[in-house]
Parts: C-alpha cells; sequence; structure tokens
C-alpha cells in the first residue's frame, strides 16, 4: 500500500515536469501529423518526397526522436497544406479544443480553430480563435 502511495506521488510529480509536458506535446504533434498523413492517404514515402528529406528522416520524426523547432513544425504541416496553431492558457483554465467548418458545401472547406474555457458563472461564451502560424 504504502509503495503504491509512493508511487503515485513521483508520478504525481513527474508529470508536473517541463521534460513530461514537452514530451507530451511532441506526441501530441506526431499524433496529429500521422492523423493528417491517414486523413490526406500520404505514405511515408510520399511525405519524404514533398519535404525532400529521407524516409528515415520521416521515421526518425513519427517516432519522436528528434526536437522540434517551430521552423520544422511548420514545415511538416505545409507540406500537408495545414496549419500550425499554438495557444498559450493559464494553467486554471480548462481548455477544450475543436475543428469548426465555415463551408459545409462540397466545395473546399475552410477550418478555424477554437477553444472553449473552462466555465465560469458568469463567463459562458465560446471564443474563436483566429490567431495562428499559418503555414
Amino acid at each position: 500500500m504504502r509503495r503504491t502511495k509512493a508511487f503515485k506521488n513521483f508520478l504525481k510529480q513527474v508529470k508536473k515536469s517541463d521534460s513530461f509536458i514537452a514530451e507530451q506535446i511532441k506526441l501530441d504533434f506526431i499524433v496529429q501529423i500521422y492523423q493528417l498523413m491517414r486523413e490526406k492517404n500520404i505514405t511515408q514515402k510520399e511525405f519524404a518526397r514533398k519535404l525532400n528529406v529521407s524516409e528515415a528522416y520521416i521515421s526518425k520524426i513519427l517516432r519522436g526522436d528528434i526536437n522540434f523547432t517551430i521552423d520544422t513544425m511548420v514545415k511538416l504541416i505545409r507540406a500537408l497544406d495545414s496549419h500550425l496553431h499554438i495557444k498559450v492558457t493559464p494553467v486554471y483554465k480548462n481548455v477544450k479544443w475543436f475543428s469548426v467548418i465555415e463551408n459545409q458545401n462540397k466545395q473546399k472547406s475552410r477550418g478555424q480553430s477554437c477553444y472553449i474555457p473552462n466555465p465560469e458563472p458568469n463567463n459562458r461564451t465560446i471564443e474563436e480563435s483566429n490567431d495562428s502560424i499559418a503555414a
């Protein structure tokens, strides 16, 4: 019982560390890259060709074996005809992200990122974010 509690406390502290948070963000980014590749039916080979890099480098990226710079992230998402959105929020706000499709007809749809802050008694609005790093 003591070991379980000690382990839980240790894990709680690790999850607060900068390195854990950085790895989680990197993993989230990689998952989104995978999702975009699948959605667009792009193989690692095609992705490498679009970026003019080796397949081995793409594999390394998708394994999370590199530290991403914003420049690298922008190059990756541009190769997938996508946008990169970076938003900083206070720790005390529970923010949920979702995408809104502005035009639902069969033509090209243009998406917009939005977030909903944790509802407070006098704050029940949806805030839209057009502040993005567009590639």
